[in-house]
């Protein structure tokens, strides 16, 4: 096969293995949103399991881009491609890190519940904008679409929304829910947010693989 279409085929295959962790990310932090809310240890247990799963497979992603890089030398957009995707991994690696951490949240206060009743609806409002941002960001990686993936920014607002919401709600004099309960309470909300950052992260990089311009 001729060096230009390894290097294509290599590509996709890259591109491939993107969007299938992106697919475990969303099923990993709906899971842990599901343990959290529904006070699931098992499920917790469960999305602690893939936590190898997802830093395996992010390593052997920036092993294969660092051998692209070292092998192909390649210029252009093509290197800008392959950085950008050096800087998805990482971002990715991170969702996965946060979906993993409010899992752990689950099972270090077993057999306390986290969420009381007066915060499940925003905080699994939380955790369904998350999954959805992290699916849109792959479908954005599948079809290679600039646009969509242009697009997360706004997604990304609504759980901005919904975090200050929640900071506001433990703020409230009338809390009566505990310390604790407010403290584990901020540091999930916390992660929600971050995690769609992340997830804004990646289709940024997208858009720079494919325009050169950062949105």
């Amino acid at each position: 096969m001729p060096l230009r279409l390894e290097f294509v085929a290599a590509l996709d295959r890259l591109r491939e293995s993107t969007v299938l962790l992106v697919s475990l990310i969303a099923r990993v932090i709906t899971d842990a949103t599901n343990a959290l809310v529904d006070d699931d240890v098992r499920l917790a247990k469960r999305v602690l399991e893939r936590g190898g799963l997802i830093h395996a497979t992010t390593d052997d992603l920036e092993a294969e881009i660092t051998d692209l890089l070292a092998r192909q030398q390649p210029v252009a957009r093509d290197l800008r491609t392959l950085i950008a995707s050096l800087r998805m991994v990482a971002a990715l690696d991170r969702m996965g890190d946060l979906a993993i951490h409010l899992a752990e949240i689950v099972v270090v206060r077993e057999p306390d519940r986290v969420v009381p009743e007066s915060m499940q609806d925003v905080v699994r409002r939380m955790g369904e904008l998350d999954a959805a941002l992290c699916t849109k960001v792959g479908w954005a990686l599948y079809s290679d679409d600039e646009k969509l993936a242009a697009d997360c920014d706004r997604d990304d607002d609504e759980v901005d929304r919904l975090y200050r919401e929640v900071l506001q709600r433990l703020g409230d004099p009338d809390w009566d829910e505990g310390i604790r309960a407010g403290v584990d309470l901020a540091v999930a909300a916390r992660f929600f947010e971050r995690f769609a950052d992340q997830a804004v992260t990646v289709a940024r990089r997208l858009v720079f693989a494919r325009t050169g311009e950062l949105p």
